[in-house]
């Protein structure tokens, strides 16, 4: 995480918005390990903790939706939320 808030705030803004060919490459290099080390992890983490908890029925319902039970923590829910802001921040920087 201390990567991805040197990649974007920081070296973003070093020398009024026109960085250097060192800044790009430290800049490459941090969302590297974001993408590269963060999503993979979480990713992997969230569907094994899903497939368990649809293969023992752990299943919680609110009105029509039904979510897996290991999403009641709150601690899940943040990792869950970080997962998808960091698959979003890579496709937007695909295209």
């Amino acid at each position: 995480m201390p990567a991805q808030v040197i990649a974007q705030s920081f070296l973003q803004h070093a020398n009024d918005g026109n960085p250097e060919a060192a800044i790009r490459t430290i800049t490459f290099a941090c969302r590297l390990i974001v993408y590269l080390g963060n999503i993979p992890f979480l990713l992997v983490t969230h569907v094994q903790k899903m497939r368990a908890s649809i293969r023992e029925g752990e299943m919680v319902k609110i009105g029509l939706l039904r979510y897996p039970n290991y999403l009641q923590k709150a601690g899940n829910v943040y990792k869950m939320g970080l997962l998808v802001c960091l698959i979003l921040m890579h496709t937007y920087y695909l295209l």
